[in-house]
């Protein structure tokens, strides 16, 4: 313009000796647009899967139970002598060993295997018009984790969700026993192991046991039973005593009984 000066070029800028080490950054590549020229979304979250619950006979049904013993799932509102709804499923699996990662439908339940009690009412069996998923998904020793689709107009029934099932009885993860578990066969399994140990190069047979019991009652630490077996067609009678520790039951004393 008129009446100013022309600017002065600024002068070009001296390098300054580098005295760190720097790490060369990578560009991020560009998002790539899809056919219509937006810019691209950020993926959906999966909606998560809500708790366990819907409804029988037009009533609310939110369990308060929710346990897997030696093969039967049991969904449980009210008192366990009087329930006001429960859910009774004979898994078409393995007694002993946790279902994971296994995924049943309808079809593989026969009528004997699906009870149903609904507001205080005597125990039934459904026998058709079910419609069915359960999968089951990771098991600790202590719990398995799963989610059920039941549905049924013939019985005014809807139960859907997610539940974790406390898991009680003997049992078994993989085929391997959970020594943690308070029932009469893990003891057994546990004095067996000890005698094989024990007595490897005895040939052990006729195994039966009796007697067994736990210490105290509510909250077991320690517990006991008798062996008996024979040995080269002998027969011989141990007393085994059992405590429990943060990795199960285990021997604490094996004598001959009294």
């Amino acid at each position: 313009m008129a009446g100013l000066a022309e600017p002065r070029p600024m002068p070009a800028p001296t390098p300054k000796p580098n005295r760190t080490k720097t790490t060369a950054k990578t560009a991020a590549k560009p998002a790539v647009a899809n056919a219509a020229g937006n810019k691209p979304q950020p993926a959906a979250a999966k909606p998560a899967t809500r708790p366990l619950g819907g409804t029988i006979s037009g009533q609310p049904f939110k369990p308060d139970v929710i346990e897997y013993h030696r093969g039967y799932l049991v969904l449980r509102e009210g008192p366990m002598d009087k329930p006001k709804h429960e859910i009774r499923l004979v898994v078409p699996h393995e007694s002993w060993e946790l279902p994971t990662n296994k995924e049943l439908e309808s079809g593989m339940f026969s009528s004997a295997e699906i009870s149903l009690v609904a507001n205080g009412s005597d125990s039934r069996l459904l026998s058709n018009g079910i419609d069915m998923n359960l999968k089951f998904g990771p098991a600790t020793s202590d719990t398995v984790a799963g989610v059920l689709k039941l549905e049924s107009k013939d019985h005014h029934l809807s139960v859907h969700g997610a539940f974790t099932a406390a898991v009680s009885g003997f049992r078994t993860v993989n085929g391997e026993p959970v020594l943690t578990s308070d029932a009469n066969e893990t003891l057994m399994v546990v004095a067996l192991k000890h005698l094989i140990t024990k007595e490897p190069d005895k040939a052990i047979s006729n195994v039966a046991y009796r007697d067994a019991s736990f210490r105290p009652a509510n909250k077991p630490q320690r517990g006991s039973l008798i062996m008996e077996y024979a040995v080269n067609n002998k027969d011989v009678s141990r007393n085994f005593q059992f405590r429990k520790t943060s990795k199960g039951w285990q021997v604490s004393k094996m004598s001959a009984e009294k």
